[in-house]
């Protein structure tokens, strides 16, 4: 069994590159039993830099000498790879805020909506001040959290089953492979003595 989320939010307008939310979060979700699709470390959204901040850049020194040929030709692969991630999770995972503009983030709200995957959003603004829109798609398919304590505690609840699985299913491949390098050193040491 395997339970994956993705984490979605602003990259472009973040002055970290939405990496401190993401990196914080990730390790609770793993204790959980939940793999993790993190945009700021996909492969495809780190071709032009080694960090997703480089990559930032380039694309907007793209923008800046009129060279769209390759903004365009970077910004396909990356939407496509981002929405290939949302459509192969069991929920998103979503930090939002009404300071930034969240394009990407739109789009992959409304591809997580249409597909039917539960969208959980954490926002510290007043979902009074939220787009309508934004919000009446998390709302029909998720929830929206006042902040990132009340979103594990939820998903912790509301994944119990499939994080008992999940652990016990690395518990046992850990054992296997335990005992396997167990044998391999055994079968070492026979060698050595015949």
């Amino acid at each position: 069994m395997k339970l994956t989320t993705y984490l979605c939010g602003s990259i472009q307008d973040c002055k970290d590159g939405g990496v401190y939310w993401r990196d914080k979060i990730t390790p609770k979700l793993h204790a959980l039993g939940v793999c993790v699709l993190d945009p700021c470390r996909s492969e495809c959204n780190n071709t032009l830099g080694s960090t997703i901040m480089e990559s930032r850049e380039q694309i907007k020194k793209f923008k800046k000498s009129g060279n769209f040929e390759y903004f365009d030709e970077h910004m396909r692969k990356i939407i496509q790879d981002d929405l290939r991630q949302v459509t192969e999770s069991n929920f998103l995972v979503v930090y939002w805020s009404n300071d930034y503009k969240h394009g990407g983030t739109i789009h992959e709200i409304v591809q997580a909506w249409q597909l039917h995957i539960p969208i959980y959003m954490v926002c510290y603004d007043s979902k009074t001040d939220m787009n309508d829109w934004v919000l009446a798609l998390v709302r029909q398919n998720g929830h929206v959290f006042e902040n990132f304590g009340q979103l594990m505690e939820f998903i912790e609840t509301r994944y119990k089953a499939e994080s008992k699985v999940i652990m016990k299913e690395r518990s046992e491949a850990e054992k296997k492979r335990l005992e396997s390098e167990k044998a391999e050193e055994e079968g070492k040491k026979d060698e050595r003595k015949g």
